[in-house]
């Protein structure tokens, strides 16, 4: 484990940490970090366009506009990265790992509701070859490609690709995938204390982007029917012909283009010195997205430019018995987007300019007051500063520019009840700094948003019993979640300000099992409980939601696999299902009638032969079995209204075969 920013294990790692390996996503057939939601409890990777919408455990941000930064971290071997870089499909990757809570003092401001780590496989010192092929309906095809060379006894190379297409789910043929990524990365190691690993990636995508679809309205009657589609047959049939033309007055529904070009280089260096290790991460990104579709029957385009350079410096070492680590972090992020309607005619969001620049300080400390009891003490002072210019709906130009000063902290403990058994509790914080409406300053109008703060405690167990074969996780967490960043999204309105929600209280617990009964079986159940209301939010226009729930933040979450390998004479057949729940939750903090969500179940199947020395295998895979339309992000108005949705798969199926060398 590294989301301490250390190497750990994590039964012995105080927090609810989900870790994924990538074995586990090549059998589960995850490309992407939505397709990841199956593997992770009280967590939601929605897409909306080219965007990753991240919430864990009720914490995320439904705004994707170029002066709204997401509130749970996503860190690509160590480096943050923006929410239009979490749309690229994976490669090559040795693991994920899913951090709920707060994770101001080692991650700072993009952290408040969590993280999520992905770590791609380094360079090793021998040749290895892998390569995945697969098909199915919706004449999908995926490859990957992977070869490491160890070119001398000090350094190795590593080269990966991947393609991804397939046809549109959605009937005017929106919704079609052809991605590519490509990923060059070299490890340098001259001595057994100096490691330079360098890596550059790029992804692009050309299929046709999603169109966006009505949902609550009953065609029948015309009135309003929570869940209905305008196609009750088929949710993913996105035209308005014969009967429905009248909804679409701007023209026939059709697959739209998009543009799609995401670049990285960067370069971790770590040198040990005894048992002190200084570690430097330096990267560079620049991602440029534009995707045309469909709002309904509406035409909409929405832009996004990002460059980000950031450096970190860390230092980390023991003495006795204390386990200490400092840092130094400092980023510069510039972007620009827009968001337009009727071929530009309106815009919803226009922003030529948000530049945010991150200096921060953090460290950390354990003390082992004896061999079963540790503190833990931390900290992180941060400043930023956000500089913002554009065009308001009422076409004024505008202009922002502050800067904000915090300190997060983390305090906990934890005691080893048995050598098996960890017990921990903990508080600590979390800060995502202020930002801008759209709109010029004025006497009676300041476009300034107030930063959040969240303030998290935990309680929670970590066990392993009956000689390993059950292990039994439980947390039990409190959230005070203070200035949430809330906008109500209504497609049909002009300007749709940015405002803060004064007090949010969420709650719940969350229970991971795994058994493994007999060593051909294994086991995994993770349900979550979650409670969530905004206890004090009234609007600028004195409309009060307090006592609302919160949005995207579903009750109860129940995941559940169980895999089960028949021995052959030679390797073995696995037997894998896999179900996800999620009980019903609003899409939108004003509870609009139509705008409720979920109480739908998903379920995977797969049966793959694996050959003695797992040099290969073959399989046949289905996802989404019961074919069920599941909405993403969701909005307010559209064309007849009330919602609008972007939906995800519907059922797919196909075969797998896997080489590796």
């Amino acid at each position: 484990m590294t989301a301490e920013k250390r190497s750990t294990l994590l039964q012995r790692t105080p927090a609810a940490i989900t870790a994924i390996m990538g074995q586990t996503l090549a059998e589960r057939g995850v490309n992407d970090l939505p397709a990841a939601q199956a593997l992770v409890p009280s967590a939601r990777f929605q897409i909306e366009q080219q965007s990753v919408q991240v919430f864990i455990r009720g914490v995320g941000a439904s705004l994707d506009f170029a002066n709204v930064q997401p509130v749970v971290a996503l860190n690509l071997n160590g480096v943050s990265v923006p929410r239009e870089g979490a749309s690229a499909g994976f490669l090559d990757v040795a693991q994920i790992e899913v951090l709920p809570g707060p994770q101001g003092t080692l991650y700072g401001g993009t952290a408040m509701g969590g993280t999520v780590n992905i770590n791609f496989n380094r360079p090793v010192d021998h040749y290895q070859t892998k390569l995945t092929l697969e098909g199915g309906n919706y004449a999908f095809f995926h490859v990957t490609a992977v070869q490491n060379i160890p070119v001398s006894k000090d350094l190795a190379i590593r080269g990966a690709v991947d393609y991804a297409g397939h046809s549109g789910y959605q009937q005017s043929g929106a919704n079609s995938q052809k991605d590519f990524v490509g990923r060059l990365s070299a490890l340098y190691t001259p001595s057994d204390n100096v490691s330079l690993h360098l890596w550059g990636s790029a992804a692009t995508k050309d299929g046709h982007p999603i169109n966006v679809v009505t949902r609550s309205f009953d065609v029948a009657t015309g009135g309003l029917s929570n869940g209905a589609y305008l196609h009750p047959g088929d949710p993913w049939d996105d035209t308005r012909t014969g009967a429905l033309a009248p909804l679409a007055p701007f023209g026939a529904i059709t697959a739209q283009d998009q543009r799609y070009k995401n670049y990285s280089v960067g370069a971790q260096l770590d040198a040990h010195f005894g048992s002190t290790t200084l570690t430097s991460i330096t990267s560079y990104q620049y991602i440029d997205s534009d995707q045309k579709f469909w709002l309904t029957s509406i035409p909409a385009e929405i832009t996004a430019r990002y460059k980000q350079v950031s450096q970190e410096f860390r230092l980390l070492g023991e003495a006795g018995p204390l386990r200490w680590l400092v840092g130094l972090y400092g980023s510069r992020l510039t972007n620009s987007g827009a968001f337009a309607l009727f071929g530009g005619g309106v815009y919803i969001s226009n922003v030529a300019r948000d530049r945010l620049d991150n200096l921060s300080a953090y460290g950390q400390l354990t003390y082992s007051a004896s061999d079963s009891l540790r503190f833990t003490a931390g900290a992180r002072a941060s400043y930023f500063k956000r500089e913002g210019a554009g065009l308001g709906y009422d076409g004024v130009l505008y202009d922002f520019g502050k800067s904000y000063r915090h300190v997060d902290f983390k305090v906990g403990a934890d005691y080893d009840i048995t050598p098996k058994v960890l017990a921990y509790a903990g508080f600590q914080t979390g800060y995502t700094p202020g930002t801008f409406n759209e709109k010029a300053k004025s006497a009676t109008f300041d476009n300034a948003v107030k930063p959040s703060t969240l303030d998290a405690f935990s309680v929670g167990v970590k066990s392993r019993f009956l000689d390993d074969m059950v292990q039994l996780n439980l947390e039990g967490y409190y959230y005070i979640y203070n200035d949430l960043l809330q906008q109500s999204y209504d497609i049909s309105a002009a300007f749709n300000p940015i405002f803060n929600a004064k007090r949010t209280e969420i709650y719940g617990v969350q229970a991971d099992l795994i058994v493994k009964p007999a060593s051909a079986d294994q086991l995994n159940l993770s349900v979550g409980y979650l409670h969530g209301i905004y206890e004090d939010f009234v609007q600028p226009n004195g409309a009060s939601y307090s006592g609302n729930s919160i949005a995207f933040a579903p009750a109860w979450t129940v995941t559940t696999g169980y895999s089960h390998d028949f021995a052959l004479p030679s390797g073995y057949i696995r037997a894998r299902a896999d179900a996800r729940y999620e009980s019903s939750y609003w899409g939108d903090f004003a509870h609009v009638p139509g705008d409720r969500l979920g109480n739908f179940m998903l379920a995977d199947a797969s049966l793959t032969y694996y050959s003695d020395n797992n040099r290969w295998s073959l399989g046949i895979w289905g996802k989404n079995l019961f074919d069920k339309a599941v909405p993403g992000s969701s909005a307010l108005g559209g064309i007849p209204g009330p919602t609008a949705t972007q939906l995800g798969p519907p059922r797919t199926f196909g075969a797998r075969l896997t080489f590796n060398y």
